[in-house]
């Protein structure tokens, strides 16, 4: 579609193209992925607690057999499955991962935005923070 205006003809099929191949910018995508890895960490940390707490209760409720009757089973029962949560899962390392890589990726945006860091070096970070968050050892060692 062609406009013209004093003269001057605007292609703006054209104009689209261009304006969309100078604003092909890194920090958007890097920016979900910061967001995405704040949100399981703090997932993986909720799941640490509250299966911890949840394990301890159970375990004191299931110990105190007068308080609990017959139910003192299913209570060892809960304790266990919690603590065997917490044993497999790793919820706490999980959580630590994940801090690690949104930790590396926003200081890197921070330093990119502010002008003190490139392009390639905030990709080289992006690089090590998903490492980090992927537990991947083979990429952390570089």
């Amino acid at each position: 579609m062609f406009f013209t205006t004093n003269g001057i003809i605007y292609n703006f099929k054209l104009l689209k193209v261009t304006v969309m191949a100078q604003s092909a910018n890194p920090v958007p995508p890097l920016t979900k992925k910061k967001i995405l890895w704040l949100s399981m960490c703090r997932f993986w940390k909720y799941v640490h607690w509250s299966t911890g707490i949840l394990g301890v209760c159970m375990s004191t409720l299931a110990a105190a057999g007068e308080v609990a009757g017959k139910a003192a089973p299913v209570y060892s029962v809960i304790a266990a499955i919690c603590f065997g949560i917490i044993g497999f899962a790793n919820p706490q390392k999980q959580s630590s991962r994940y801090q690690q890589g949104y930790l590396i990726i926003e200081k890197a945006l921070l330093r990119y935005d502010s002008g003190l860091l490139s392009l390639e070096k905030l990709l080289e970070a992006y690089e090590r923070a998903e490492a980090a968050a992927i537990d991947d050892p083979s990429q952390e060692s570089t």
